[in-house]
């Protein structure tokens, strides 16, 4: 399961323990490196320590932007434009990273991600 940027923030939020004993029964847990960036943008925004975020994201495995990636999310992006929809960047990336690597997005924004057609979603609402 590749978790979005949105449930990072609801992870460092602070979230109950039965729905944190259930997110960590689900399977193996991984984020695209778009996430990592935006995650950072945050903390570092708030003035939480560098430790801190590498805390954070170290117990996650971290899938990079490579080549693969980014032809798809132009290909996803090339999609969405010509039905006249627009998507943000990041999002565009952590679609791909998923689609490329068979993992379902589990987000709270589900909107951003449903109108894209190989991409298996999961409303962090639902676990």
């Amino acid at each position: 399961m590749l978790l979005d940027t949105s449930v990072l923030v609801e992870i460092d939020r602070g979230i109950d323990q039965q729905k944190m004993e259930h997110l960590i029964s689900l399977s193996p847990h991984v984020v695209s490196s778009a996430s990592v960036m935006e995650i950072s943008t945050g903390f570092f925004r708030s003035g939480k320590k560098a430790i801190k975020l590498d805390e954070f994201v170290s117990p996650l495995t971290v899938i990079p932007i490579d080549q693969k990636v980014a032809r798809k999310a132009g290909k996803i992006a090339a999609g969405l434009i010509d039905r006249g929809e627009r998507i943000e960047i990041n999002d565009l990336y952590i679609a791909a990273t998923a689609i490329l690597n068979e993992e379902t997005v589990l987000t709270t924004n589900v909107g951003h991600f449903e109108r894209i057609d190989e991409l298996d979603v999961v409303d962090w609402k639902e676990i």
